[in-house]
């Protein structure tokens, strides 16, 4: 990498990411200023001087003169794509690191340019009868779920959401947990802001009723938050729409 004074660079770790201006580069020590970071950073003290193969080590990339810095922040977003089925239907979305775990678990995929196709036809069947019972299972995983804030609409600074907190969710039994989709994406300021409202149960636990639990979760995120841009289709656990498979008792 060409470190040029003048020029800004970046390194993305975690959720934020840290920019550095370069103001010159003098027998092999670069001389920086921090122009963006977290609040942690931004307390520091906003100059500094490091070796040129460590500032190299450092930096992630360059970033334009005009680019808004912000969109450096948030989760990393992984690209989807859709995997088909044998005669090239269009069965589900998903990332390259989540086809390749069903490729691990022996799905028999075909992989061409990043072209997904099931060549398995039961694997096809059994992924047919979990995923697309209804339609508008049919529509949420076909659609693209990460490319902005289901609240607001931001399409940077994306953290991954859990709308049933995580505290709550261990409650219930294992055979519903399966069933969720409990994973929406939005923008850190729309998650504060729901994270500040749900500190209580908008109902109590009632180990006879996890489904009713569940359901009183989407209703409270539903009207908290009056989501804008929620996915088509989605719904917190599947049951509103179609039997649970894992249920005991219940044949998909």
């Amino acid at each position: 990498m060409q470190v040029v004074p003048g020029h800004t660079y970046y390194r993305k770790a975690n959720f934020h990411a840290t920019v550095k201006k370069v103001t010159k580069v003098d027998d092999g020590i670069v001389h920086f200023e921090v122009v963006y970071g977290s609040h942690q950073i931004m307390r520091r003290s906003r100059s500094g001087t490091q070796p040129l193969n460590r500032f190299c080590q450092w930096a992630t990339g360059e970033l334009p003169a005009d680019y808004d810095f912000h969109r450096l922040d948030g989760a990393k977003i992984n690209p989807t794509y859709i995997l088909h089925d044998s005669v090239g239907n269009q069965l589900v979305r998903a990332s390259e690191r989540q086809i390749g775990r069903w490729q691990k678990m022996g799905f028999d995929i075909i992989a061409e340019d990043r072209q997904y196709r099931l060549r398995d036809h039961e694997t096809e069947k059994r992924l047919r009868a979990l995923w697309h019972q209804q339609p508008d299972q049919n529509r949420y995983f076909l659609s693209i779920r990460n490319e902005k804030c289901c609240v607001c609409g931001k399409d940077y600074g994306l953290t991954r959401h859990h709308v049933l907190p995580q505290r709550h969710k261990q409650k219930l039994p294992q055979w519903i947990k399966k069933w969720l989709s409990n994973v929406l994406f939005t923008c850190w300021d729309c998650h504060l802001a729901y994270e500040t409202q749900c500190g209580t149960e908008p109902v109590a636990y009632n180990p006879d009723d996890p489904e009713g639990y569940v359901q009183a979760w989407e209703a409270h995120f539903r009207k908290t938050m009056q989501p804008k841009f929620i996915p088509e289709g989605w719904h917190l656990c599947w049951s509103d729409v179609a039997p649970n498979p894992f249920k005991p008792g219940c044949k998909p």
